[in-house]
């Protein structure tokens, strides 16, 4: 039987489709790049590039909806192409700077776009690009490991091999996190905001304690397992004293910049430049990042 509740979705998620279908064929999509720093320094390691939906009359429309969206349409490998494609050509911008050499950049990738064709396509992109592939990360969360692919564990192993690494996104949230670390070739584990919001309770409270316990354990866990560990969201100096002192390395969040257009993150008007440091220095190498 019809439902009006249903009917304005379906108009909904039609209206969505057709903006998506715009800004494809327009260029309304682009990569905003948040840093990634270094947290005792300050200094800029990497950056994220989110994806906005930049529309000429409504201006940035929520990524959620859009994304959805696209994957209920299967939009979300032309968009999955584009976003590769813009972050290819980020790095090559960014390391035609020489305060910026070091720097990785890293994007999300949906579990569609996880095809067995997608290593080789990576590496002619790569090569395209002239992009050293130990600066590209590719981010992955648990909703992707989740879909069972047999293959999955097979295609990430590829890539890793061409030298690209994977972080591990929004840590703490899915189901089996745990059992994703074991059976999947990650590098690193991105502790989800909602646990370093945890962190503005106040002092000896239970959900501080708890938070405070279960951050020392993902830091500990993934130090064993030679992960690296990197905290979302980080919004003021408390929680980035909680953090360095619980032994987290890197992080992101509004505290050190919002996600900006590359033109601005190359015009020195947002994150701060990092020390130039050589690939050895910030242990790079074929399977992770420093």
């Amino acid at each position: 039987m019809f439902n009006e509740k249903f009917g304005r979705e379906a108009a909904r998620q039609l209206e969505v489709k057709e903006v998506i279908s715009e800004a494809l064929k327009n260029d309304w999509f682009e990569l905003h790049f948040q840093p990634i720093v270094d947290l005792k320094s300050r200094s800029t390691i990497g950056f994220e590039g989110l994806l906005r939906l930049v529309h000429p009359g409504k201006g940035i429309l929520p990524p959620l909806e859009y994304i959805r969206a696209a994957e209920q349409t299967g939009g979300i490998l032309e968009i999955g192409d584009l976003v590769l494609e813009l972050g290819l050509q980020a790095l090559e911008r960014l390391h035609s700077k020489p305060e910026w050499q070091s720097t990785y950049v890293a994007l999300n990738f949906s579990a569609a776009q996880f095809l067995p064709d997608l290593p080789a396509n990576l590496a002619q992109k790569l090569s395209a690009h002239s992009i050293d592939p130990d600066r590209l990360v590719l981010e992955i969360t648990e909703t992707t490991l989740m879909q069972n692919n047999m293959g999955l564990a097979s295609l990430i192993e590829d890539i890793r091999n061409l030298g690209c690494a994977f972080a591990l996104d929004d840590f703490g949230t899915g189901f089996s996190s745990l059992s994703y670390m074991n059976r999947f070739p990650v590098d690193t584990v991105k502790i989800d905001s909602s646990f370093i919001s945890g962190l503005d309770e106040t002092a000896g409270s239970e959900r501080a304690n708890k938070t405070h316990a279960l951050i020392e354990a993902i830091v500990g866990l993934s130090k064993r397992l030679e992960l690296n560990v990197i905290a979302e969201g980080i919004e003021n100096e408390e929680q980035l004293r909680c953090l360095i002192e619980m032994g987290v390395e890197t992080g992101q969040g509004f505290l050190f910049g919002k996600a900006e257009p590359l033109d601005t993150v190359l015009s020195g008007q947002t994150a701060r430049q990092p020390e130039i440091m050589s690939l050895p220095d910030m242990k790079l190498s074929n399977t992770g990042y420093g």
